[in-house]
């Protein structure tokens, strides 16, 4: 995958963690992966991408660190995973890939994304039909996972 297409995803997310936290987000690994997401990760918010590009977006944590997260957009404390904190998640992700889709715009990329939905589950198999870009970051002690599967037509 191009850095200009991962780029502006992270970018974005930065924005967003800073200004609803103000921690910036720290890059601590980066991997290609081929055939399936197994970070040990159960907590999972998606949405899809269409356009000139096609593929999905794909903000992957355990649960603690999704408690973590939603508490940081919420402003307060989360202990659980209700409508209040799964929608916390889906719109940490549906604004880090408007801003991001904003950009590529600038940069002549045109792409739409669909609502993102969440999925949570001790056997999820999330497998992949192009290689994925997956990066663990964090806020803080917050650890997560931004997964980019994107290709241009």
């Amino acid at each position: 995958m191009k850095a200009m297409l991962l780029n502006p995803f992270l970018s974005s997310l930065d924005q967003v963690i800073q200004s609803f936290s103000g921690s910036s987000i720290k890059k601590q690994k980066v991997e290609v992966l081929t055939k399936s997401l197994n970070h040990g990760t159960n907590i999972h918010v998606f949405l899809g991408v269409t356009g000139d590009l096609y593929g999905n977006v794909l903000l992957s944590t355990d649960y603690q660190n999704g408690l973590q997260l939603a508490s940081m957009m919420v402003g307060g404390n989360v202990e659980n995973f209700d409508d209040l904190s799964v929608s916390a998640l889906q719109e940490l992700l549906n604004i880090t890939s408007g801003n991001a889709v904003t950009q590529l715009a600038d940069l002549g990329v045109k792409a739409d994304t669909s609502p993102p939905a969440f999925f949570s589950g001790m056997q999820l198999d999330v497998r992949v039909s192009f290689p994925l870009v997956s990066i663990l970051l964090s806020a803080g002690e917050t650890k997560f996972y931004l997964n980019l599967a994107l290709k241009s037509k």
